[in-house]
């Protein structure tokens, strides 16, 4: 499946983070935002695929708490 189709039936609201703006501070929080980014459309395969992708890339981890670390700032 082409990367843009998977996005197709989900309506891509807004995902960034703003610098005035606390960033999710433990997985579920992250969860939460991944979740109303899409307007609450994704499905929880979805968002586990997001976090894998940006621990993958090596954007943030998680800590044995499941706290966020985030490497890129």
């Amino acid at each position: 499946m082409r990367p843009s189709a998977a996005f197709a039936p989900l309506r891509f609201k807004s995902f960034s983070f703003d610098v005035h703006l606390p960033r999710p501070s433990t997985r579920k929080t992250l969860e939460n935002k991944i979740q109303s980014a899409f307007e609450n459309k994704a499905d929880p395969e979805f968002i586990e695929k997001t976090i894998k992708t940006l621990v993958q890339s090596g954007i943030l981890d998680f800590t044995e708490s499941d706290k966020v670390n985030y490497k890129a700032a």
